[in-house]
């Protein structure tokens, strides 16, 4: 289901930001999922070692698949690179795959960064209104501008373990 994949992602980031490492391109298209159902995280060539200085990427240099970044990967303003920049694409994947539909709607680099930048977090009881409260909250925060207004993994994880094995209809 799809909060069960949700949950698998952040389980899988929590692991990755155990080691240290940011992401900083997660994307539907770098999971797979196994025979068993399970996902994996793939495709870490944008990825950061959070516990080491690293001239890799020249500053300012923007990095990611954009419908997918972090607005700080944009804009410095709204916080550093750091394990908040993989839970903002994890909101909306999560807003995806129960709506059915990206939360980013642009089609072009000018307006997703627009959206990015600007748009409030895409709501999921307005799509569909049999989502539970504290998923809708989970995925409205996830979605944050600010880099510190978004949750906690360990928070992220005890939701969607309870929401699970829920009944409500999504995609």
């Amino acid at each position: 289901t799809a909060v069960d994949y949700a949950w698998q992602i952040a389980d899988i980031l929590t692991a990755v930001h155990e080691k240290n490492i940011i992401h900083r391109d997660l994307k539907p298209q770098n999971l797979i999922v196994d025979g068993e159902g399970r996902l994996h995280l793939m495709d870490f060539g944008t990825a950061k070692l959070t516990n080491k200085e690293s001239n890799l990427t020249k500053a300012g240099a923007v990095l990611g698949t954009p419908r997918y970044m972090a607005p700080e990967q944009l804009e410095p303003k709204l916080g550093e690179i750091g394990e908040y920049t993989d839970l903002f694409p994890l909101g909306l994947m999560i807003y995806e795959m129960i709506a059915g539909r990206p939360a980013i709607q642009g089609d072009s680099f000018h307006s997703i960064f627009y959206e990015l930048l600007f748009r409030q977090p895409s709501s999921l009881v307005d799509v569909n209104p049999a989502v539970p409260i504290a998923l809708e909250q989970l995925c409205t925060r996830l979605q944050a501008t600010k880099a510190t207004d978004r949750p906690q993994l360990e928070m992220n994880c005890t939701i969607l373990s309870k929401h699970c094995h829920s009944n409500f209809a999504y995609h």
